[in-house]
């Protein structure tokens, strides 16, 4: 496998009001569309699962509402995502996820990449970089990042994104009694080929 790790500087996005990008969920969930120009792509459809343990058994919270934005030219991207769609399953850290609505958590960063292939590669791996930006955060995060290239057709890629964090380092309240304070996220997206855009806005 090709290792293709490379360090960006940090980089700073602007940020956004909590309103201005809770109306621009609002909007981009109701297209519920994956869209590319020549040059970006964003989707509404993106998978976030937060993986931990509760009492020494695996809980996970996921949600499928995650907006993707990325500059294909520049490997910049934004996240974004409102926290009360989060799902776990268990009642009481359900209730605690609900009361976060309107909770826009925003994580915004770069790949460790010089641009984003979406034509025919060796697997590449990648070091993410970048800030998350919500509410009184605005803490600095690294992760893991990897891109497989599947078929050359509209949607060619598969990304995923990895975070070794603590519950402190998340912008969003499930901390209950028995909850293990290390998590991992995981962000899963598949990528429109760059052959696509333009022609290509929505399922």
């Amino acid at each position: 496998m090709k290792n293709n790790l490379k360090t960006l500087k940090p980089i700073r996005l602007p940020k956004l009001s909590k309103k201005i990008w809770a109306l621009l969920l609002v909007v981009l969930c109701g297209t519920n569309a994956a869209v590319a120009q020549p040059d970006h792509y964003y989707t509404v459809d993106g998978t976030i699962m937060i993986q931990g343990a509760l009492n020494d058994r695996p809980v996970q919270a996921m949600s499928k509402k995650v907006t993707v934005l990325i500059d294909y030219n520049t490997g910049e991207f934004q996240l974004y995502f409102d926290a009360s769609t989060l799902r776990t399953g268990l009642p009481i850290m359900d209730t605690l996820l609900l009361r976060e609505r309107g909770n826009i958590i925003q994580y915004e960063g770069n790949f460790g990449l010089d641009h984003v292939q979406t034509e025919s590669h060796p697997p590449l791996d990648f070091l993410v970089e970048g800030y998350i930006n919500c509410s009184f955060h605005n803490d600095f995060i690294q992760g893991k990042g990897t891109m497989k290239h599947l078929y050359d057709g509209t949607y060619s890629c598969y990304l995923n994104l990895s975070f070794d964090l603590t519950l402190d380092q998340l912008p969003f309240n499930i901390n209950i009694e028995g909850l293990d304070e290390n998590i991992r996220i995981e962000i899963v997206q598949m990528l429109l080929s760059q052959n696509s855009a333009g022609s290509h806005s929505g399922y």
